[in-house]
């Protein structure tokens, strides 16, 4: 989904958004130690080197390597689905997860990025990120 024009990535380490690309999740990889990380740091959480991290794009595919669907929650509308997806890079991303029956998610299942506007707790329009399962005709993974 295309973010719009006025919206600014929620967590700036985390989402890189361009006109040219649209809007893509950033880590890092130390040039030092070689670790990545998930979001991008100017510091490696590893051997703490500043000044020696580079951007990366991270793949927007992952497998989903755990989740929670919460059901009862003060002040929020539920069901919502939360997890942690594994992406190619080898990172774990937190995300939530959208776009599906709750009762069909597995461990296992493949997962893509999204992106979507919304207005923060100050009414601002952010882009917020999320994953979704991919799932083939037959409703597999």
């Amino acid at each position: 989904m295309m973010a719009e024009v006025n919206a600014v990535p929620i967590d700036p380490k985390a989402v890189r958004a361009s006109p040219e690309s649209g809007p893509c999740l950033i880590g890092g990889k130390c040039t030092t130690c070689g670790r990545t990380f998930f979001p991008y740091r100017e510091i490696c959480p590893s051997c703490f080197m500043e000044g020696k991290v580079e951007e990366i794009t991270l793949d927007p595919h992952g497998t989903l390597v755990s989740y929670t669907v919460v059901r009862r929650a003060p002040g929020r509308e539920v069901p919502y689905a939360i997890g942690y997806i594994l992406t190619p890079e080898n990172l774990m991303v937190f995300a939530p997860v959208v776009e599906c029956n709750f009762e069909r998610l597995r461990q296992g299942t493949k997962m893509e990025a999204v992106f979507r506007p919304k207005r923060d707790r100050e009414g601002h329009m952010v882009i917020s990120y999320a994953y979704r399962p991919i799932f083939n005709a037959k409703g597999e993974t």
